[in-house]
């Protein structure tokens, strides 16, 4: 290194050696010659081609601009027929009624803005004489036009909505317009054109507009429906704008384009301004000017070219080319005309022959100067090669250059001289010693990477081998690259599949939709489960692997995704037990706490009517004592109920943990939401002395939810804000925030840390503002109602402020357009499904449609069935013919129901017998069975009226007894009420259960089902079906029937048989199928009959 940093000192200060100029001056004058003749041979030959050639180029030029002006007039030919198909196919399809005023005005105005070039979109009613269209003026307004035609005073009446387009796109409306017209749709060349002939396009001769003093024409075709003419849709579009396009085409050029008809009549020139003089504000019809009645110079010398020639136009096929002379100036004219291919137009030009030569001129010149400027730059070049260039010093160069390149790196170039080409020698033999060294360095370097990146990998490798958790890494092409045992074994696959197949063939359906979602979303991470092989449950969680852009500001690219399996066999196992075990103590704690409850309010109930008030007051001892006994008794019911609620809490965490908690989906209001949970907790704020505050704008949308679940929740929020508010107010307030409703609800009490925030939603966490706070409840009431938000899709979060006080706060999704909410809120329809089909039956689910007037319960209601009403399973119609019985019944008075027998079956003694006086103090006769064997026996004995049934039953289980029951049609119709601790809502809805209430139960809400029931089976009531299809409703019919109910059908019938049906078995309830309702007007015309104003109707 330091010998050639010598000899780099030693060239840098040896003198440099002169260049002579004899081989420069050679290759200068060598160079040029060739140059010269080259330019010379190119030069010459274009020059006599060019002129050659200038027939041609005058044949293209007119070729071009007749074939541009063709596709011009094509163009708004095109487009005329375009928008009559695109109205044509709006009225055939539906997207437009044509008799919807509306509608029409609308679709008329938006399509005359699409299509600038017409001055007319119109539709003339065939039946009515009328006329709809939309106009374009020329003073730049826009007009929507409506005809309508009075026969007997032979009038048209018209009335003009003015509008002015803006800037930014919209239209302003401007005035409205009105006069009367001697005008009558048949007597338009335009319409009767077209009913001339109904099956062809039509165009009418050019005309005057009678809106405006322009030409233009009409094209017409006519609009039939079922074979029948219904009108005749038109555009009129004026010439002005073929001619704007001609004098684009030209220019500042010297010439003339212009079209003319058959007859020789001007349609289009270049100079617009040459038309002007075409009409007569006085006549209708417009006088089109001739060739020979032009003022302009080039049309007359066409004219002329053309009469001697004796051009017979409407013969001409293709374009004919003619030449004329100015007999003035003696310069030559090129003249062509050429059919447009519509109608029988005919496009021409006249352009001065010079024109072109001029053109041809210019190419020439410009020819000329870059063949100089090559010479030139040739000429530069040679001296600058020949100046550095030396045969052999650079093949010695290049002979080392391939030597190092096929990887000798002890190769030596020979120094010769101390010009540029020696420093270049030098050069390279130090740069291939500075390449050997690299090298060697280099490979020292790879070896010990090598050795890190082995014993990195190999630890990864053993490490992702020995996961308990099946591993996978799927890259673009869907092709596993990596994988360990785990997966394997997990998956029951085999090496030789996974490397070969793609991961579509090998893995479930889900896992593939996961990873499709990593490739759609970057940085997310996806879950979801699956089945493995052996009846196990596996769980695959996914997320995309990403590389980072070696270029700023580019984003990452997607190299493939990570896939991690693992087998939750064992834990569903183990939330399914933790299920069952917290059903089964809650079943065991609901059965004692039923009787402690139950007896505990008899007592107190008889305390307070039958001892307490025959007790003497006068000692204060006996006071006292009555006293104490009497909130002895409430402290024992107070208990129990928070130790149900502390129950039901826990038993609703565990069945949401497990996926297995019953959502009935409906659609609400937030206005109902709030008013049934202020209703709820008014209690509490009457014990605190504060004043709900109720936030609700009224025109709030609605949104889709468990009602009471949601309402569970917003009672929760309530209940915490009032327990920590002594003073203020508690604030509910609901506002729409983007795509949601935000309910919020807002307290001036004590507030929450900053601390314990992160803690609220925890479960069994309670938060205060000191630790001598003593707890109160469970812990769990926020953290379900965190489950319950996010359920519906929502979020749920806190605010708070020590000593300012707190505020909590939802979101719900708002109902879509497609599902909103009638007007009047009123929800009677209820949907009622499980968790993992919620969001696939949300999609089929139609709101209730609520139609009320002065008449009490005009009401027609929509239960939907299942996607397929018409073979709706046995489940679904008993579910609708339960729902039907929340719409018809019977009041009656308390007193009939004394005496009614009732069946009182459970296998615990205490429940048996606080049932029995319950029923018995208001009058029922009660039997009891002690289990479902006991109870067959004794209905089969002596029928009674009514049953209550426990579920968990030594021997038969009641829900047996209940299938025994229904299906014996002595039976069938006996209602019963299940009373149980546990839950299983769809064995109900399968057994025709009429009532479930759960354990432990509230003595009112079961003598008010009772009463219901019992009212129901005294008076059966009238159900009229009605449908176009008897086999698909037939089932429906034999439900209804075994229900109790007095069905009649009517099936493919006309309106006026089914009201008069209606009219002489006065039914209580009408079920009638959606479609057949939509296209009836049965229900306005029943409203008004008498007998039937209550009558309700049910869609299905």
């Amino acid at each position: 290194m330091n010998n050639s940093g010598k000899d780099m000192t030693k060239s840098d200060s040896a003198p440099k050696f002169r260049k002579t100029g004899g081989l420069k001056t050679l290759l200068v004058v060598m160079i040029m010659s060739v140059v010269g003749l080259t330019a010379a041979f190119v030069y010459l030959p274009w020059l006599w081609t060019s002129q050659k050639n200038i027939d041609k180029v005058i044949g293209e030029v007119n070729k071009e601009i007749a074939r541009g002006t063709s596709n011009e007039v094509s163009s708004i030919f095109n487009n005329v027929q375009s928008a009559q198909t695109l109205i044509k196919t709006s009225f055939e399809s539906g997207v437009v009624d044509p008799f919807d005023r509306a509608q029409r005005d609308d679709f008329y105005l938006n399509v005359l803005r699409s299509y600038p070039n017409f001055t007319w979109v119109v539709f003339g009613y065939t039946e009515t004489g009328n006329f709809i269209g939309a106009n374009r003026s020329e003073d730049g307004f826009l007009y929507v036009v409506d005809r309508t035609y009075d026969p007997e005073a032979s009038l048209t009446t018209r009335v003009s909505q003015k509008y002015q387009e803006l800037t930014n796109g919209d239209v302003a409306f401007v005035e409205t317009q009105s006069l009367q017209q001697d005008w009558v749709l048949t007597k338009r060349l335009w319409y009767q054109l077209a009913i001339a002939e109904p099956e062809e396009q039509t165009w009418t001769p050019v005309y005057k507009f009678t809106t405006g003093n322009i030409p233009g024409i009409n094209s017409s075709v006519t609009y039939q429906r079922n074979g029948e003419l219904v009108g005749v849709i038109s555009i009129a579009f004026g010439l002005r704008s073929i001619s704007e396009y001609l004098e684009g085409i030209l220019g500042d050029q010297n010439g003339a384009i212009f079209v003319i008809n058959s007859k020789g009549e001007l349609i289009a020139f270049s100079d617009p301004q040459e038309l002007t003089q075409t009409l007569s504000n006085q006549e209708k019809e417009a006088n089109l000017k001739s060739l020979s009645e032009a003022n302009d110079t080039y049309l007359q010398f066409a004219n002329q070219a053309l009469n001697a020639e004796q051009i017979l136009l409407s013969e001409m096929t293709e374009l004919e080319r003619y030449e004329f002379t100015d007999p003035a100036t003696g310069e030559k004219y090129v003249i062509s005309v050429s059919p447009l291919g519509q109608l029988d137009w005919y496009v021409g030009t006249v352009i001065p022959e010079s024109r072109y030569l001029g053109e041809i001129e210019r190419n020439n010149i410009n020819l000329l100067i870059i063949i100089v400027s090559l010479v030139v730059i040739l000429v530069v070049v040679s001296v600058f090669i020949s100046d550095r260039t030396l045969a052999k010093p650079l093949s010695n160069l290049t002979n080392a250059a391939i030597k190092v390149a096929l990887g000798d790196l002890s190769v030596k170039v020979p120094v010769q001289g101390n010009n540029e080409i020696g420093t270049l020698a030098r050069a390279f033999n130090e740069m291939t010693a500075q390449l050997k060294l690299s090298n060697e360095k280099l490979e020292e370097y790879n070896h010990t990477l090598e050795q890190k990146v082995n014993q990195r990998t190999g630890e990864l490798k053993a490490t992702i081998d020995n996961m308990v958790d099946g591993l996978a890494l799927v890259d673009p092409s869907n092709h596993i690259t990596q994988f360990n045992p785990a997966l394997v074994d997990m998956m029951d696959l085999e090496r030789e599949v996974i490397n070969q197949q793609p991961c579509t063939h090998i893995f479930q359906s889900e896992i593939i939709e996961l990873i499709e979602k990593t490739r759609r979303s970057y940085k997310e991470v996806f879950t979801t489960e699956f089945s493995l092989p052996e009846q196990r449950i596996g769980k695959a969680v996914a997320t995309s692997v990403l590389k980072s852009s070696t270029t700023e500001g580019e984003p990452p690219e997607y190299i493939g995704s990570i896939v991690i399996v693992r087998d939750i066999t064992v834990d569903k196992e183990v939330d399914r037990m933790k299920t069952e075990f917290i059903s089964t103590v809650s079943h065991e704690l609901r059965t004692p706490l039923t009787s402690v409850l139950g007896f505990a309010k008899l007592i107190q109930k008889k305390l307070d009517d039958s001892i307490f008030p025959n007790v003497t007051m006068e000692e204060k001892k006996v006071k006292r004592s009555v006293k104490q006994v009497g909130e002895n008794i409430g402290i024992i019911v107070s208990e129990g109920t928070r130790l149900t609620k502390l129950i039901n809490e826990v038993l609703d965490v565990a069945k949401m943990e497990a996926g297995k908690l019953d959502w009935h989906m409906e659609p609400l209001t937030a206005d109902e939401i709030v008013d049934r949970a202020l209703a709820a907790t008014s209690a509490l704020f009457e014990q605190k002395g504060l004043e709900p505050i109720k936030d609700v704008p009224m025109s709030m949308p609605g949104t889709i939810g468990d009602r009471d679940r949601l309402i569970q929740v917003v009672i929760n929020l309530i209940s915490n804000a009032v327990k920590f508010t002594d003073h203020g107010s508690v604030t509910c307030r609901v506002a729409k925030s983007d795509d949601a409703l935000a309910f919020s609800i807002i307290d001036t009490g004590i507030g929450i840390s900053k601390a314990d925030l992160p803690k609220v939603f925890e479960k069994f966490k309670q938060v205060g503002v000191t630790q001598t706070n003593k707890p109160k409840g469970t812990g769990l009431g926020l953290a379900i109602s965190k489950e319950i938000v996010e359920h519906h899709g929502g979020r749920i979060w806190v605010e708070s402020e020590l000593g300012v006080g707190t505020t909590f706060s939802f979101t719900l999704p708002i109902l879509s357009e497609s599902t909103s909410l009638g007007s009047s809120g009123d929800l009677a329809a209820q949907v009622d499904v499980r968790d993992e089909q919620t969001m696939a039956r949300l999609n089929s689910i139609a709101p209730p449609q609520v139609t009320t007037s002065n008449q009490p319960a005009q009401v027609v209601t929509t239960i939907p069935l299942n996607p397929n009403p018409a073979q709706p399973d046995r489940q679904a119609l008993s579910g609708l013919a339960k729902q039907l019985g929340q719409y018809v019944s019977v009041d009656r008075d308390a007193d009939d129901m004394k005496g009614r027998s009732i069946l009182v079956v459970d296998d615990d003694a205490n429940i048996r017998s606080l049932l029995r006086q319950e029923l018995e103090d208001q009058g029922y006769q009660v039997v009891e069975a002690e289990d479902g064997t006991d109870a067959i026996a004794k209905i089969r004995d002596h029928r009674p009226d009514l049953i209550t049934l426990d579920i968990a039953m030594p021997g038969i289980s009641g829900f047996d007894v209940a299938a025994i029951l229904r299906n014996d049609p002595a039976t069938a119709n006996i209602p019963i009420i299940i009373i149980s601790a546990f839950e299983d809502q769809e064995k109900v809805c399968r057994f025709g259960i009429d009532r479930y209430l759960a354990k432990p139960i509230e003595g009112d809400q079961l003598l008010a089902d009772i009463g219901e029931l019992l009212s129901r089976t005294e008076s059966r009531s009238k159900v009229l079906v009605v449908d176009q299809n008897p086999s698909s409703i037939q089932k429906l019919v034999d439900e209804l029937a075994a229900k109790g109910y007095l069905v009649s059908t009517i099936y493919n019938s006309s309106e006026a048989e089914i009201i008069a049906k209606a009219k002489s078995e006065l039914p209580d309830m009408i079920v009638v199928n959606t479609e057949f309702l939509k296209q009836s007007e049965i229900v306005k015309t029943l409203r008004l009959e008498a007998g039937l104003e209550n009558l309700t109707f049910v869609c299905f």
